[in-house]
Formats: structure tokens, sequence, C-alpha cells
């Protein structure tokens, strides 16, 4: 794509940012489903498809974000942000009035996220012991 298309498509981007902003996700959820249907890097349709989740939760429609969300989960393109997407399936149930699973999706996350520090601290005092004196 050229410089131009990149910065249009960017700017589309931004109007669906708008639409939301002003209280009308209708209006967005064409817009970033065409971006991601259009996207040439992972991160650009990551974020189209994160984007249109948010619409559609906002428009009333937890069910369709979470199929978006949960598809951005199981897909191993985004393994380097699954913490990213699970804590929009947490909102997502959380602003949809499924607070218990929620807080039960919030709880894992905090969770994973001390194992992976006291993992990561083990590996390196391990890793301080075989350098040794």
């Amino acid at each position: 794509r050229t410089k131009d298309e990149e910065q249009a498509l960017e700017a589309r981007g931004r109007i669906g940012y708008a639409w939301i902003e002003l209280g009308d996700p209708r209006r967005a959820i064409p817009i970033f489903a065409d971006l991601a249907d259009n996207a040439v890097t992972y991160s650009a349709r990551y974020n189209a498809l994160t984007n249109l989740a948010r619409a559609q939760r906002d428009l009333g429609n937890p069910e369709a974000a979470l199929g978006n969300l949960d598809g951005l989960e199981q897909d191993e393109r985004f393994s380097d942000r699954i913490p990213e997407t699970r804590v929009e399936i947490a909102h997502t149930h959380e602003l949809g009035g499924d607070t218990s699973q929620a807080i039960l999706l919030y709880q894992e996350i905090i969770d994973d996220a001390e194992f992976a520090r006291s993992a990561a601290t083990r590996q390196a005092t391990r890793r301080d012991e075989d350098d040794g004196p």
C-alpha cells in the first residue's frame, strides 16, 4: 500500500473512534469491520477487531463483541496480546451484566501475571546461581 492509502486507513479508524466518542457506535461498526477485513498487518487486524468488539459492546451486543474477542484469543498470531485480549473479554462480561464471570476472569489474569512474575524471578535466581563465583 502507498503512504496515502495507509493514511486513509488511519483516518478511517479515527472516524470510527470519533463515532464511538460521539455515542454512536452503530456508525463505527462497519468502519472497523472493513478495516479488519482489509488489514495488511496482524497489528492492524488486531486493533480493528478489538475496536469492532468495543463498538459492539457499546451498542449493547456483548455476544457479538465476545465472538470477536474470543477469536482473537484463540488465534495464535495474536498470542503476544492474550493478556490485553483477556482484559477486554472480562470487561465485556462486566459491562454486559455478567459480573461474576468478569470477576473470575480478572482474577485469572491477576493469578497468571503473578505466576509469570514468580517464574521469571525463579529463573533469574537459578541463572545467578549457575553463574556462581
